[in-house]
């Protein structure tokens, strides 16, 4: 074994009681036996007598002998551990092993008998959090840890102690009890366009309300509006990563997201973004973005208590002062928990991190919590030929546009991308320069069918969504539109 010294200025003190104990056990050790041995040679004269003190010294010599000994093999022992590299050790198991068996002197570096601990009672927290929580909120709830229990037990308390209006995106079929129908947005886990379209759109038109109540200062009224993002990673994923013309929709999402956490909670509105990760450095929020939030990290033995236990070592979010009492807060709870499915949060929803368990409810008391949603103002519904990344926050009126005096200021076609299953994708700019291209070289004005089959290129993009590019290009000014029941469409006259 590799002796490596590097230990610690704390071992000092027992290193040196160490080297004391063995100089004195060792001087004494030798007057004794000199002492015996120089004795005996003065007192006897006769031989035999001399020999018979000095087998008598010799035998009273060794009993110190042997206690130096046992002396020595505990002291090289400790001075052993003390020595070795406790890199793998905590600072407090190290003082414990150190002064855990020495004298009073050092007693009061000894680790203390944790106190006990003290749990949030969850009925009365979230009875709090519904009348006190105006922040946004990032759940991090791998499956089967309880998201359900959580997000019912707080939005239900929430919209039954004020007006709410919930929208929820989500992708996996829940029946949202309580939320009207037209407040869920249902998506796929891979978004088409047509969906993609919808969420910003969404979020485009409810930034501008709350915009709106901000500029009113004190004096708005109306409902919290609160918007659920389930599997936000998923969704973001979907569109930030992708190309073509899904671009301005990643892009808009972004977007929306940053500004929502910025000026929302000043307008009564508020974002809540889920996550099946159990690290919340994976939503990619800057430290602005971040401090916005307020987190709720979910476990249970049958899911797992990865997003606990890595928010506890997470310094971006819990300072490290307060992480002994949250693992002593986290550790009681899971000594509570009544079976598998019975979920822990560690949660500073209320702004002190506390972890504590989740009021237990089984299936079907599960299924009896709903949500008192009003319905989504039709303002929030209505398509009004919004487009991502044509009309900034705020400025998203019907008034008139200049209109394009020739085609040839157009952007040309020139910009496509194809996605990994080949099948090839338009992104915006593109797709308008090829409808005025082919309007163009039409006499007549063309309906927006008879515009998408007039090139190949149209047959990747969703028909709801080319109506849409087609009404806000109409709106702009930059086409001309002869009937509102059945649209044709033409170039604007020059």
């Amino acid at each position: 074994m590799t002796l490596q010294h590097n230990y610690n200025r704390a071992d000092y003190p027992l290193l040196q009681a160490i080297r004391l104990r063995r100089g004195i056990l060792s001087w004494g050790l030798g007057l004794t036996a000199w002492a015996l041995l120089i004795g005996s040679t003065l007192i006897a004269e006769e031989h035999d007598n001399r020999l018979h003190w000095v087998r008598t010294g010799l035998i009273t010599a060794t009993l110190p002998i042997a206690a130096l000994g046992r002396l020595a093999v505990e002291d090289s022992v400790k001075a052993g551990r003390v020595m070795l590299d406790y890199e793998d050790v905590s600072d407090a198991a190290r003082q414990q092993l150190l002064w855990g068996e020495t004298t009073e002197v050092h007693q009061e570096d000894a680790i203390d008998e944790a106190a006990p601990v003290e749990l949030v009672d969850a009925w009365e927290y979230f009875g709090q959090a519904a009348k006190d929580w105006r922040t946004h909120l990032a759940m991090l709830s791998p499956t089967d840890t309880g998201k359900s229990s959580f997000l019912y037990l707080l939005l239900g308390a929430m919209s039954r102690s004020r007006e709410t209006v919930v929208q929820v995106v989500e992708g996996k079929g829940a029946a949202w009890a309580g939320v009207p129908e037209p407040n869920v947005m249902r998506i796929n886990f891979r978004p088409t366009l047509e969906n993609a379209h919808t969420v910003c759109y969404r979020l485009h038109k409810v930034l501008n309300l709350i915009q709106s109540r901000v500029d009113q200062g004190d004096q708005w009224q109306g409902p919290q509006m609160l918007t659920v993002l389930e599997e936000y990673l998923t969704l973001s994923t979907g569109l930030i990563e992708r190309k073509g013309a899904f671009e301005a929709y990643g892009r808009e999402l972004k977007i929306n997201v940053k500004a929502m956490a910025g000026v929302a909670r000043g307008g009564g509105g508020q974002l809540v973004v889920i996550s099946q990760s159990p690290n919340a450095d994976d939503l990619k929020f800057s430290g602005g973005v971040r401090q916005n939030f307020r987190i709720a990290c979910l476990g249970s033995r049958f899911g797992g208590f990865d997003a606990i236990e890595n928010m506890i070592g997470n310094y971006h979010f819990i300072n490290a002062r307060h992480r002994d009492r949250i693992e002593a807060e986290y550790q009681a709870s899971r000594k509570l928990l009544y079976s598998d499915r019975h979920p822990i949060v560690l949660t500073n929803l209320m702004g002190e991190w506390r972890c504590f368990p989740m009021p237990y409810l089984d299936e079907k008391a599960l299924a009896a919590l709903t949500i008192d949603s009003l319905p989504v103002p039709p303002e929030l519904i209505e398509d009004d030929g919004w487009l991502p990344g044509v009309d900034e926050i705020g400025s998203n009126d019907p008034g008139p546009r200049p209109s394009q005096p020739a085609v040839i200021n157009r952007p040309k076609l020139a910009t496509t991308a194809t996605e990994p299953d080949g099948e090839e994708q338009l992104n915006l700019e593109a797709i308008e320069g090829i409808i005025f291209e082919v309007l163009a070289g039409s006499v007549e004005p063309l309906k927006a069918h008879e515009i998408k089959i007039k090139r190949r290129a149209f047959k990747s993009v969703d028909k709801d969504l080319f109506a849409k590019i087609l009404a806000g290009m109409t709106r702009r000014g930059e086409l001309h539109q002869t009937d509102e029941e059945s649209p044709r469409y033409s170039l604007p006259p020059v």
